[in-house]
């Protein structure tokens, strides 16, 4: 129930406003009973409450107080309507009353539009080159208009940010940047000329880079190069019947193939094998395209692929996809490994981690000292030094026919992986068949560790030196130096005891004559002599204690004389992403191809470094590598590139395509050369800080 004003409230608006006592109440009840607000209503427009207005559409409160059928037939402000029409209609049903109660429509008056009907008059309509001359004229008057409110500056958002105009001399990176909120970025390189795409003979196609797929595109072009995974990802008992077709797949269009779904089903599983079906399509096309290079951003935009590895994330979606496809296919964990971890004595069940790719990280004590990638692998499954009252054993439980690594250095400072790369790796130190000679290897490591922190301590006690008035560490070989220096200058008689030695007046006692120079020089000379013997054999013994460790971490890495004993699974490296757009792979040849001259081809494959950016958008180009009949000595007779490989009218090429770049900076390039297995090696070791090995 709405209240009317308070008397106090009509008093205050006709004292201030000299209105009579009912006008000063329609003001109130039309500013909600507030005298503040009525007063200066009506200041602002005494007219605004007009006599016909106020009869219309003020508020009534009558109409609750009495009886609905007398108040309406008294006042007459009201129209009646019926509630039950007569069983017969007049001659026209608008003779009847209304059938609706009565809404402020019913009581609005006319509308006098003549003003806008003469307006509309087709006489005087523009026509619309005159409207278009007329926008443009408004829009130059606004664009002229000096009256338009400037820019706002100040403090937005957050009370502790402030933005403002850049007049400082020198920001923190770290603390601060700009970017447009919500969206994000990426650089578009436009694929070489139509004419610059085609393969050419004898060379591999690959998949070139992607803005979301990271190494996902390398991985591509390896797998297809092993004979094994490219049979298993083209999953032969799952296919299509029609592949669908589309004219710009190759460059990143999805082919649109039409389906039967089960509408029960949710979204998220109805496209689970596309997966199955990408990587059939990406197979086909290494196979037999006459194109270079396709893309995998198709793969690498579906749901399944899509996260903080697309790596990892492609791997083990296709393999739940393809085990769901042909379950009886033994085939389809081949990229799956395992680790397991055990306690014995307990009785809670063993922790197994099933993963598909094995992220190994370099620390900054291991890397550049000569480890390998065993060492590294070695932090990542025994990470806490050797106990022996430690019982729990972690070890690789199952190994996939296809390993794949990818090895980070850690910090930013120095450069490439840090740890040496082998050819060829054998995982048998880390499988459960070897836990009992690791175990030993693990004991030993850690005596030699032991004996090289000694070592580290020791020294430390003689080459540093710290005074108790000085703060920083003082070398005490060069504190010795520098002694040495200083009295072999013949520095000037100083006071001994507090007391010049030249006073007359003073008689100097013989044992507290300052010493000669020279026997003080000869004694700190035998003894720097003695610190530099003492480190000298420390270093050696170091030294030694490095070749040990560097002796067992070689352990079961390489086969040893007796078949029986192991290392007995051998992996090869077959491929190397050093960076997203550089890939190393390890190709097959055709027999028809084999130069039987060349130790590297004899064996039927060819390693081939690809490049796919807008650094190799130069002109075309021709390699060739040395063979068992070029001239002796290194590189005899022979042009090198920049990989070092020799450059020739036959032989290895490397097709570099695109125009000059300062022609065409933004438009990418590749470049497809064949290196040799000892230049793949150095550079899955320098070349980047991470890297993806298969």
């Amino acid at each position: 129930m709405v209240l009317g004003p308070p008397e106090s409230a009509i008093q205050a608006v006709a004292d201030f406003t000299s209105l009579p006592r009912d006008a000063a109440i329609r003001w109130l009840k039309a500013n909600d009973n507030d005298p503040g607000k009525a007063a200066n209503a009506y200041y602002e427009n005494p007219n605004a409450l007009a006599t016909e207005t106020e009869a219309n559409n003020t508020w009534d409160e009558d109409p609750f107080h009495s009886d609905k059928t007398d108040y309406a037939y008294q006042t007459g402000n009201h129209t009646n309507f019926t509630v039950h029409p007569p069983d017969s209609l007049g001659p026209s049903v608008f003779d009847s009353a209304p059938s609706r109660p009565p809404s402020r429509i019913s009581n609005r008056g006319l509308i006098d539009l003549t003003a806008e009907h003469a307006a509309a008059d087709p006489s005087k309509r523009l026509s619309a080159a005159e409207r278009e001359e007329q926008e443009l004229q408004q829009a130059v008057a606004m664009s002229l208009d000096q009256t338009l409110p400037r820019q706002a500056n100040g403090v937005t958002g957050m009370s502790s940010q402030h933005f403002g105009p850049a007049n400082q001399e020198h920001y923190d990176t770290n603390r601060w940047a700009m970017t447009l909120p919500g969206t994000t970025t990426h650089e578009i390189i436009l694929n070489p000329e139509p004419e610059n795409r085609k393969r050419q003979d004898g060379t591999p196609a690959f998949i070139k880079p992607s803005t979301s797929g990271y190494y996902l595109p390398s991985l591509i072009t390896i797998l297809h190069a092993i004979p094994l995974s490219r049979e298993v990802l083209l999953l032969r008992e799952h296919t299509l019947p029609e592949y669908g077709h589309e004219a710009e797949w190759w460059d990143g269009t999805a082919v649109k193939v039409p389906k039967v779904i089960n509408v029960a089903e949710g979204s998220h599983d109805r496209d689970w094998d596309e997966v199955i079906y990408e990587a059939q399509r990406l197979m086909a096309f290494l196979d037999m395209t006459d194109r270079a290079y396709g893309t995998a951003d198709v793969l690498a935009s579906l749901e399944s692929v899509q996260g903080q590895e697309p790596t990892a994330s492609f791997l083990k979606s296709w393999q739940e996809a393809a085990m769901r496809a042909a379950s009886t296919n033994g085939l389809t964990t081949i990229f799956e490994s395992s680790g397991l971890k055990v306690t014995p004595g307990v009785s809670e069940a063993p922790h197994r981690v099933p993963f598909h790719t094995l992220e190994v990280e370099v620390d900054l004590e291991l890397a550049d000292t000569g480890a390998s990638l065993y060492d590294a692998i070695d932090e990542i499954l025994w990470p806490a030094p050797y106990d022996e009252d430690d019982n729990e054993e972690t070890y690789l439980d199952t190994i996939g026919e296809v390993f794949t690594l990818r090895v980070i250095r850690q910090g930013f400072s120095g450069s490439g992986l840090g740890v040496k790369i082998p050819a060829v790796w054998y995982p048998d130190r880390y499988l459960k068949s070897c836990k009992d000679s690791v175990k030993e290897i693990r004991a030993r490591k850690a005596n030699i560790l032991k004996d090289i922190e000694r070592i580290r301590r020791v020294e430390a006690s003689i080459k540093e030196c710290k005074p108790a008035d000085m703060e920083p560490v003082v070398d005490a070989r060069k504190l010795l130096e520098t002694a040495i220096e200083h009295l072999e200058k013949g520095n000037p008689p100083q006071e001994v005891n507090g007391v010049d030695d030249q006073d007359d007046n003073i008689v100097m006692d013989s044992k507290s004559k300052k010493p000669d120079p020279a026997d003080i020089v000869k004694e700190l000379r035998i003894i720097t002599d003695r610190v530099e013997k003492k480190l000298e054999s420390l270093e050696k013994r170091r030294d030694e204690a490095r070749d040990q460790l560097r002796n067992l971490s070689q352990l079961l890495t390489k086969p040893t004389d007796n078949p029986e004993e192991p290392p007995h699974n051998k992996y090869t490296l077959r491929g190397v992403s050093t960076e997203p757009h550089i890939t190393y792979v390890l190709q097959q040849l055709d027999p028809n191809d084999i130069d039987h001259s060349s130790n590297a081809e004899a064996t039927g494959w060819q390693w081939w470094r690809i490049s796919y950016s807008a650094a190799d958008a130069n002109p075309i180009s021709t390699t060739a590598s040395p063979s068992a009949s070029s001239p002796s000595g290194p590189n005899q007779g022979y042009k090198l590139d920049g990989w070092g490989v020799p450059k020739g009218s036959v032989g290895d090429w490397a097709r570099k395509v695109g125009k000059e770049r300062e022609r065409n900076a933004d438009r990418a390039g590749f470049s497809v050369q064949k290196v040799r297995e000892v230049e793949v090696l150095k550079a899955a070791r320098d070349e980047s800080t991470s890297a993806l090995l298969v």
